[in-house]
């Protein structure tokens, strides 16, 4: 991470307040309805003052979803800090889905919502945040003893991926009795994970605090750091100058 990198949190107060209102009025209208001139009524500043933070429309709604990711990735930090077993894959979603319970902008882009977010569901440099494909990162699980070593690899990536999608997916075929809180979904999609991906013992706290966590916690801060990087690429350049100096 650059000696001088912002975050969202110390991003010039105006930029800040941009965002916010941003984040609101996409979540009420959807990308397309959304224009500069709307936000910038909202915020109480000129359309001119919005350009003077950020270089466009599209820079200003992908800042939005990058800061809701990087909120994500601390807070996952966090936790893990907290709890050694937070490292493993079903806790790890669990507590994603928590999160992503109490964000609903961050749970549009995590489902591809392509009627909230239009192109911006779709925009690379934004949502290939992930770092690694699903069979990366399964490879780098059971090499750790974290994934079970007894199933495909290719077929293990297939299953995942098909469970991530059909988690975010699941809702609108559900009638409003089925309809189950935010707490039993995050259990109900830990369990599948425990059940079909883990091995039937698992490495102890100890071991994971001492092998894993830092590796994880690694991954995570370059996912965090990524986020802050493309936030800061689209701040005009004068505004990141500015801040860097002060």
């Amino acid at each position: 991470m650059k000696k001088n990198s912002l975050t969202p949190f110390q991003l010039p107060v105006q930029a800040n307040r941009i965002l916010d209102v941003a984040a609101d009025l996409l979540m009420k209208w959807g990308y397309k309805r959304v224009t500069v001139g709307d936000i910038a009524s909202q915020a109480g500043l000129s359309a001119g003052t919005l350009y003077e933070y950020w270089k466009s429309k599209k820079a200003i709604f992908e800042a939005v979803l990058l800061r809701e990711l990087l909120s994500i990735w601390n807070e996952l930090l966090e936790v893990i800090e907290a709890d050694p077993n937070e490292v493993l894959l079903h806790r790890q979603h669990y507590t994603l889905q928590i999160l992503l319970g109490r964000r609903p902008l961050a749970r549009a882009f995590f489902s591809g919502d392509s009627t909230l977010l239009e192109e911006l569901a779709l925009k690379p440099d934004v949502s290939s945040q992930q770092l690694v494909s699903p069979k990366e990162l399964l490879l780098w699980l059971r090499g750790h003893g974290l994934v079970r070593t007894d199933r495909d690899l290719s077929l293990q990536a297939y299953t995942y991926g098909m469970i991530m999608t059909g988690s975010t997916l699941a809702d609108p075929f559900l009638a409003g009795e089925e309809q189950l809180s935010v707490e039993e979904k995050a259990e109900a999609l830990a369990q599948l994970i425990r059940d079909v991906f883990e091995p039937s013992i698992l490495p102890s706290p100890g071991e994971l605090r001492e092998r894993i966590v830092p590796e994880v916690k690694q991954f995570f801060m370059r996912l965090r750091d990524l986020c802050q990087e493309r936030i800061e690429e689209r701040l005009v350049m004068s505004q990141k100058s500015s801040e860097q100096k002060g």
